[in-house]
């Protein structure tokens, strides 16, 4: 199935006139403007051009070892480099880590609720995970968060697959930038890019490199460090890379320096999956003529509604693009909060429903509690969490036909039940786990 953006790279890549592929092989890159995006790409640069984890680059990019990386506002650079790097997932909760807790006063901050970066990186530095992760034993300030536009800098990538040059250059000047958290202590400036967890193991160096350099150019007296931080919902497991800004200006390298695993403590719920299970089982709380829901993390979901509570109405491709998802999965989470009566999509564009509004403006503990109510309302997840696979399967075959389709449909019941009993509420609810 062919992405919007795969039909976009297409165009531009066999315009006739625009002839991309001979100036690459002429200077060993094109530079393309955001009007010629629009009016041979047909599409928005701002989604075109968005390629934030390597399973997002459009195939005919792919097929040709191609990458399109910001230089100007407005103008972007096509050329033979890969200026993605892969990271080490193996240790992600593979071994104990120190723990820490948020402090019992803050009421508004639960660890068993953190479903955005931006949250999570609150708790890490409430808690004292950034003071450790950033070696810094006195107090750090939140001095950065959100996006403008970058100072005027360069940087070259290797391109061994062009014969004429060793390296492509990229001189950068008013690129929009974005910094999650960047945060100043004693021992320099700390920016981090946070990424809820995924099994994605690549990223865009242009995530932690174009906020290095945009701030270095500022700094006087102090060294500028950056870090990608992923945070899992469902375990509150942080693992913190640490970049070495040497290695950043090396192409070869892109490695990180160290890394540090912490994970938050839990309060206890004062609900429990046997009280959700105990919810009456109605047809219309969820919505019959949306899909049966298909979408395995539920900690993705929540992420998505809570982007959707932030930004109000978001064109899909905008929504979607912030998540290690492909084009495919676009619809089976946007299904599953319509399912959910949550969220209602106008053509292309999503926003919340009035339920929607309302759990959005509860504690993110209230959020979760509220969400699990309207899931076990559906006659096949409360099925499920009462521990009978065999009568969940009997109901949802009632909606579905095909015996791939049910096992598909099921994978999800498990998955979601499996977070909300091991991680939202003190349960010992008998879920089937097979």
């Amino acid at each position: 199935m062919r992405s919007s953006n795969d039909v976009a790279w297409e165009r531009i890549l066999d315009h006739s006139r625009l002839k991309v592929e001979s100036a690459i092989e002429d200077q060993g890159y094109f530079d393309i403007s955001a009007e010629q995006i629009r009016k041979i790409g047909k599409r928005e640069p701002r989604l075109a051009c968005k390629h934030d984890f390597r399973i997002q680059v459009p195939k005919p990019l792919k097929e040709r070892s191609l990458s399109v990386l910001a230089i100007k506002n407005g103008h972007y650079r096509i050329a033979p480099t890969d200026p993605y790097f892969e990271l080490d997932i193996s240790r992600i909760h593979a071994q104990s880590a120190p723990t820490y807790r948020i402090p019992e006063e803050l009421e508004f901050l639960d660890a068993s609720s953190l479903s955005s970066e931006s949250k999570a990186l609150d708790a890490a530095l409430v808690s004292g995970i950034l003071h450790d992760a950033f070696d810094e034993s006195d107090d750090l300030s939140l001095v950065i968060r959100g996006r403008e536009y970058s100072r005027e800098f360069s940087f070259s990538l290797s391109s061994a697959l062009h014969r004429g040059r060793n390296s492509i250059p990229y001189d950068v000047n008013g690129v929009q930038i974005e910094v999650d958290g960047g945060y100043e202590g004693r021992k320099g400036l700390h920016l981090v890019e946070a990424k809820i967890y995924s099994e994605q193991q690549s990223m865009n160096l242009r995530q932690i490199l174009y906020p290095y350099l945009h701030y270095k150019q500022a700094a006087t007296n102090k060294r500028v460090l950056p870090y990608v931080m992923f945070f899992d919902p469902a375990t509150s497991w942080y693992s913190f890379y640490r970049f070495d800004p040497a290695d950043l200006l090396d192409s070869k390298v892109w490695e990180p320096a160290d890394q540090k695993d912490y994970q938050l403590v839990r309060t206890e719920s004062s609900q429990s999956l046997e009280e959700i299970g105990n919810t009456q089982v109605s047809p219309n709380i969820v919505d019959k003529a949306r899909p049966f829901p298909q979408a395995d993390s539920f900690p993705k979901i929540a992420s998505i509604f809570n982007s959707l509570g932030t930004y109000g109405e978001v064109h899909k491709d905008d929504l979607f693009a912030e998540f290690d998802i492909t084009n495919r999965q676009y619809d089976y989470y946007g299904n599953a909060l319509r399912w959910m009566r949550l969220v209602e999509k106008d053509g292309p564009r999503y926003r919340l429903t009035q339920r929607g509004i309302e759990v959005n403006g509860l504690s993110d503990k209230e959020q979760m509690f509220r969400m699990a109510k309207i899931i076990y309302s559906n006659d096949v997840f409360n099925a499920w969490l009462v521990g009978s696979r065999d009568e969940a399967k009997t109901r949802l075959s009632r909606y579905l036909k095909s015996d791939s389709t049910i096992e598909r449909r099921l994978k999800t019941v498990r998955s979601w039940t499996q977070f909300f009993r091991d991680h939202v509420f003190s349960s010992e609810s008998k879920c089937p786990t097979a």
